[in-house]
C-alpha cells in the first residue's frame, strides 16, 4: 500500500506479473553501488585472490547478468 502512495499506478503494474512491483522494491533496497550483487561478488573475488594469491592451484569463474 505505501508504495501505492509513492508511484503512479502504471509503475505498478500488477497484470505483468508483479515484475514492475519488483523492479520498484529493489530500487528502494538498493541505495549505493555497493548494495548491487555484481559489485560484491567482485569484492569477494578480488578477497578470494588476495587470500590465495600464493596457492597456484586457485581458479575462480565469475559470471554476471548483463545490467
Amino acid at each position: 500500500e505505501r508504495l501505492r502512495e509513492c508511484y503512479h499506478p502504471l509503475q505498478i503494474d500488477e497484470d505483468r506479473k508483479g515484475l514492475r512491483l519488483q523492479n520498484l522494491l529493489n530500487r528502494e533496497a538498493v541505495r549505493d553501488a555497493n548494495d548491487f550483487p555484481a559489485v560484491r561478488r567482485f569484492e569477494q573475488a578480488t578477497a578470494f585472490f588476495d587470500e590465495n594469491r600464493a596457492n597456484d592451484d586457485s581458479f575462480l569463474q565469475i559470471e554476471t547478468l548483463p545490467g
